[in-house]
């Protein structure tokens, strides 16, 4: 395996019964961006209005052992969910892992913030963000992974949150 197929991209696999899935296919590559040229992976998407949105994890840098220059988010739109247009500019530097709900009228962004807790940010369009904010403090679990924020789909509103984390 040479090191270039061992970054991170993101595929595509469908199913018709939630059982059997197509093999995947890459749907989604590194670059052509400096701030995204090591991997893309963990995407969140959300379709509406005829409209795939996608937020994706992203590093620059182009050797995999190499510390991250940045961890980022990205976002890139597609009408079929296959041909995707990325940004020029990402959403987020310095955090990862993130989940992308819309609550309302709005889009609300959960961000692994490792050791500094798990992050919620809102916006109405999906790309310029609000303030962020620690919804989960540091000290109440070690290392924050991967969120999930779960939408109750009785009453449409966010009520749990699921998330990876380290304990002492």
């Amino acid at each position: 395996v040479s090191e270039g197929d061992l970054l991170d991209r993101i595929h595509l696999s469908t199913s018709t019964d939630g059982l059997t899935w197509s093999t995947p296919v890459r749907v989604l590559d590194r670059g052509p961006y400096a701030w995204n040229s090591r991997y893309v992976a963990r995407p969140t998407v959300i379709y509406e209005n005829g409209v795939f949105k996608m937020w994706y994890d992203t590093m620059s840098g182009s050797n995999y052992t190499d510390p991250p220059s940045d961890i980022i988010i990205g976002y890139a739109i597609s009408t079929d969910g296959i041909h995707w247009n990325k940004h020029r500019s990402p959403v987020f530097k310095g955090y990862a892992a993130n989940d992308v709900k819309k609550v309302g009228s709005r889009y609300v962004m959960l961000l692994q913030g490792a050791w500094q807790g798990t992050l919620v940010s809102a916006s109405k369009d999906g790309l310029r963000w609000g303030t962020l904010r620690t919804l989960i403090p540091p000290d109440t679990l070690l290392g924050h992974l991967t969120p999930f924020l779960f939408i109750d789909p009785a009453t449409s509103k966010p009520t749990t949150v699921y998330l990876g984390a380290g304990v002492s």
